[in-house]
């Protein structure tokens, strides 16, 4: 099977150099097993060379002969999933990047989108299987040992828990559908698909393992490394997804325990402001990628397809606006840091509603670094969660928290019920914006897309209405899985 065949390093020449701020050179190399072993896994050094290199991964461009200008690694696929909800819009077709995406005429078997997510989060798989049936092999300490299982496992999580909801409907009521395959060693042979539940059940074993683990181990090297807080994180988010409330509340809380949350001047896009959403340093961000010049993929990056102000494929007719009904339902606009992440007027931008929450760090470069997970979200699942179990009081008060940072008018919430959960869903919308979860969103909770009444344009957008779990909402198994795994055949194909 192609997706079980290689396994990806990248080989990190003064790693801790590089987080000191030097640029550094990466060298790609596809080797064999026999290589691995015996190169990589006889020191904690060599293991975790092996470990950057997976992580390298999240944000590479031009693995395995992807080198389309919209394939360079998670944040891909978080604008993907902004742009199949009705939250953001995109101006034109421009250069035509990830229009297909949005106009849902992308998750085919024979579509590129399809392809590459698929074989994206089974080389984190991979990668990740082949640390964990080489770790014991290691000369390390015991907090070395932990340090490295324990993000192989929640990188393999992570990885299952995305594939688990593009290519099947979410968790609740879909228990026994077919999910996808599921492998936790290195292998060259194809399996069928699991079912939703199997890979729930493996996703929260890799997680616990590794949230205790990373609870015995030295501090994180860095903020592109999991520690037990990002992996308390992911597992909040699961928890959401299955709907149990309590557990949800209780790993998110425990996940934001340390991280502050950054003030209003950080977090608007005003022409004198910081930007709080380039910096890996905001002390919000509990996770994210810091990308130096050689790293910089240039046009084939996020600030690419985001920023609008300079020479970017945003620039060139692909500026992502906000969707104006949601706009129009920001509170005090006036005095909301989250309004000023949107060009309004046009008058910076030259897009009016055109989206200035991620701007590049570097123009030159197109330099910027990669959010991944912030304290912000965890505040938003227990508040939600809250609700959801009635704690009304305690819904009001997380939320208020939250909110009220970025809005000093912001006033507590005195809804109960149903009308405090739409408070939430809204407050979520607004502050997630383009960070990646609408789509899945919309899938967890069943809702319908409806992109009418606002600055989508039919032609661009093609579908404005879609029913709640329409299956245009999953993506098809590639073709290319189907020709070489005998154990899936075109019956076991998505509709």
């Amino acid at each position: 099977m192609k997706l079980t065949k290689k396994i990806y390093v990248f080989f990190l020449s003064a790693f801790l150099l590089m987080f000191a701020g030097c640029e550094q050179d990466f060298l790609e190399t596809s080797p064999s097993d026999q290589l691995v072993t015996s190169n990589v896994f006889t020191s904690y050094d060599g293991a975790l060379s092996a470990l950057n290199g997976t992580y390298r991964l999240f944000y590479a461009f031009a693995i395995e002969g992807y080198d389309d200008h919209s394939e360079f690694g998670q944040k891909s696929v978080d604008l993907v999933m902004d742009l199949m909800g009705e939250d953001m819009a995109i101006h034109s077709q421009g250069y035509g990047w990830f229009t297909a995406e949005y106009g849902y005429n992308a998750h085919s078997a024979t579509k590129g989108l399809t392809e590459y997510m698929w074989d994206y989060y089974y080389n984190l798989i991979n990668n990740s299987n082949n640390i964990l049936a080489n770790i014991d092999n290691i000369e390390s300490t015991d907090k070395e040992y932990n340090y490295i299982k324990g993000q192989a496992l929640a990188i393999r999580a992570y990885a299952y828990f995305y594939l688990v909801r593009l290519y099947q409907h979410t968790y609740v009521g879909h228990q026994d559908a077919p999910a996808v395959p599921l492998y936790t060693e290195p292998t060259s042979e194809g399996k069928p698909r699991a079912t939703v539940e199997q890979v729930y059940t493996q996703i929260e074993s890799d997680l616990n393992e590794s949230i205790n683990l990373l609870g015995n181990t030295m501090e994180r090297v860095h903020k592109s490394h999991i520690n037990q807080s990002v992996a308390q994180g992911i597992m909040a988010r699961v928890k959401l997804t299955k709907e149990e409330w309590g557990e949800a509340v209780t790993y998110a809380q425990n996940a934001r325990e340390g991280y502050a949350l950054m003030d209003s001047a950080t977090y608007a896009s005003t022409p004198n402001a910081k930007n709080g959403f380039n910096n890996i340093g905001n002390g919000e961000w509990m996770w994210g990628f810091q990308i130096n010049s050689e790293q910089s993929t240039i046009y084939a990056s996020w600030f690419s397809h985001m920023d609008p102000l300079f020479m970017t494929y945003a620039y060139l007719g692909l500026a992502k606006e906000i969707y104006t009904p949601l706009y129009n339902q920001i509170p005090n606009p006036g005095s909301d840091a989250r309004a000023y992440n949107f060009d309004m007027t046009g008058a910076r931008s030259g897009w009016q509603y055109s989206q200035l929450k991620f701007l590049a760090s570097d123009q030159g470069s197109f330099l910027g670094d990669y959010l991944m997970m912030r304290a912000g979200e965890m505040y938003l699942i227990e508040a939600e969660a809250q609700a959801e179990l009635g704690n009304d009081a305690e819904a009001q008060q997380v939320l208020y928290d939250l909110v009220s940072t970025r809005d000093d008018q912001y006033t507590k919430p005195s809804a109960t019920g149903q009308a405090l959960l739409d408070e939430i869903y809204l407050q979520r919308r607004i502050s997630l914006w383009g960070e990646g979860f609408r789509l899945l969103d919309l899938k967890r909770r069943k809702q319908a897309l409806d992109r009418t009444g606002g600055n989508h344009i039919p032609s661009l957008a093609r579908e404005m209405q879609l029913p709640a779990e329409s299956d245009l909402f999953i993506f098809q198994i590639p073709e290319e899985e189907i020709d070489v795994n005998s154990k899936i055949n075109s019956g076991d194909q998505n509709p």
